[in-house]
């Protein structure tokens, strides 16, 4: 060998070493570099792990309010439906409602017409009776007695008609319709052809003391 090669033997050797060295230092960084990566990637892939379950989530979450959503639309919807039809009920209900304010102040303008009336009638019913009974002491002068019966019937008994029988009794009873303000006679003994004729004389004049004094003539004109 020439003594010219042995330093560049030794060159080439050093070189090499130099190169091994670098080589497994480059390897040696790239392989921390390799591990670096797979532990960002590694890292990297959890966090999209997460980031996927997180939309998942959301996504899950929004299906379910959505959902929740489209139900209270419907139940608004329905119940928007009852409450048009519950006024729709009410406009109906409301003419016959005041139909009914309307009959119900019309009956009670009635009632009250009626009340009215009927104390009107009871009170003149009253006077007339009142003023009978005031005459009772100067008909029993007569041989008349005038027998209150009840609230609305008088009966008249007459005596000292029949000079052959002064105790034979002539009666009758009238009764007075309230409603009608208006007398009637219940019963006459013995009968009277026209008592109907004075009875209507009666109810047109109202005098009493006239009536009573036409039937005692018609009894005289029997005996």
């Amino acid at each position: 060998m020439n003594h010219l090669d042995l330093p560049l033997d030794q060159h080439l050797e050093g070189v090499d070493r130099a190169l091994a060295t670098w080589t497994e230092t480059e390897k040696s960084r790239i392989e921390d570099a390799q591990r670096a990566c797979v532990s960002e990637v590694a890292k990297d892939e959890q966090e999209l792990r997460q980031l996927q379950e997180r939309q998942a989530s959301l996504q899950a979450n929004a299906k379910t309010a959505e959902a929740s959503r489209e139900q209270q639309k419907r139940s608004i919807h329905g119940r928007e439906n009852e409450l048009r039809g519950l006024q729709a009920q009410v406009l109906k209900v409301e003419p016959v409602l005041a139909g009914l304010k309307s009959r119900e102040a019309l009956h009670r303008g009635n009632v009250a017409m009626v009340n009215e009336e009927s104390a009107r009638m009871t009170q003149a019913h009253q006077t007339v009776v009142d003023e009978l009974m005031k005459g009772i002491h100067m008909y029993q002068k007569l041989g008349l007695v005038i027998d209150r019966k009840g609230e609305s019937n008088l009966g008249f008994v007459f005596t000292q008609i029949d000079p052959q029988n002064p105790a034979r009794e002539f009666s009758f009873a009238l009764r007075m319709h309230e409603r009608q303000d208006v007398f009637a006679v219940e019963h006459c003994v013995p009968d009277v052809a026209d008592a109907p004729i004075l009875l209507d004389q009666l109810n047109q004049t109202g005098n009493m003391s006239a009536f009573v004094r036409a039937m005692r003539q018609r009894y005289k004109s029997l005996v």
